[in-house]
């Protein structure tokens, strides 16, 4: 579910950029009716579909919560964090095609992405299986939230929520618990890491030569995830698992000039995800160098 809204509203977003030529400079009624029309109707058939294919075969229940905030070393909050921050941002360049003011933009892009999740976590509580999770709202809420922040300090994005993924065992050993083939992108929590990627030049180098495309990134990632939480031994669990951490530069691909509506749709997207490259990791047990890391 992290990835659904690039195959709905990046369409959308690139049909923007050529539909009414440029962003408008003050509201536009026609534009606004657009997006927000075809916002709701695309979320409404996601959930709908959701609901069907996801939720339709499992036992339902009273609405109620779930505490699931010790599991998998947190790395599903973190992408629930992404998904919303993703969202919000791209809410926030609609608008701004539809011509509306920062003080509404900052609005919209602090409720867009949270709202977007809500519904997932309606529908995991009344499941029996799950449960609504207040540790995955507050999630959503913070990737929102950070878009937000940064389009009051900066007006653009500067600091940034990034993922990367690289194929491991645990898909193998168990891949109806972390999915096969690309599934496995958004259910192996072991292969997955998450970045918060620093835009360098705007907050540091403007006045100087150094790259605007070149910043850093801080990664987080987890290892020895293998579910069983009400299964196995909470002391065997922390012996298990352990958290990884990285550095490595990062491309602000949006900062590449170009005219091509393919290559601004292709570089929009590209900046939700960490380019490979070179990487230092540190966790409990060593530390490493990567000449590439996914």
């Amino acid at each position: 579910m992290k990835f659904w809204f690039f195959g709905f509203f990046l369409p959308l977003w690139g049909w923007s950029q050529t539909l009414f030529w440029h962003p408008d400079t003050i509201p536009n009624c026609k534009k606004t009716w657009i997006v927000c029309g075809a916002s709701v109707g695309i979320v409404a058939s996601l959930y709908t579909y959701t609901g069907i294919s996801w939720y339709s075969n499992v036992p339902r229940t009273n609405f109620h919560f779930f505490d699931d905030s010790r599991e998998w070393k947190q790395m599903d909050k973190v992408g629930h964090s992404w998904t919303a921050f993703q969202q919000s941002k791209m809410a926030n360049e609609l608008f701004t095609w539809a011509g509306h003011k920062i003080k509404t933009r900052v609005w919209i892009t602090a409720l867009s992405g949270f709202c977007f999740q809500l519904p997932l976590e309606i529908f995991d509580g009344f499941t029996q299986k799950w449960g609504a999770s207040w540790t995955d709202i507050l999630a959503n809420a913070s990737g929102s939230l950070l878009a937000t922040a940064n389009l009051i300090a900066f007006r653009k994005q500067v600091i940034q929520l990034r993922f990367s993924f690289h194929p491991t065992s645990y898909s193998k050993q168990y891949p109806e618990l972390f999915g096969k083939g690309i599934t496995s992108t958004f259910k192996d929590y072991n292969g997955q890491t998450y970045w918060l990627s620093v835009d360098l030049h705007h907050l540091f180098f403007q006045q100087t030569k150094y790259p605007a495309w070149l910043g850093i990134s801080f990664g987080y990632g987890a290892h020895g995830l293998e579910g069983g939480y009400h299964q196995t031994d909470w002391a065997i669990i922390q012996q298990r698992e352990f958290r990884q951490w990285y550095l490595s530069p990062e491309i602000f691909f949006s900062k590449i000039n170009t005219k091509k509506l393919g290559f601004k749709i292709l570089f929009f997207a590209l900046d939700s995800v960490h380019f490979p490259f070179f990487a230092i990791e540190w966790n409990k047990h060593y530390m490493k160098f990567h000449w590439i890391y996914f």
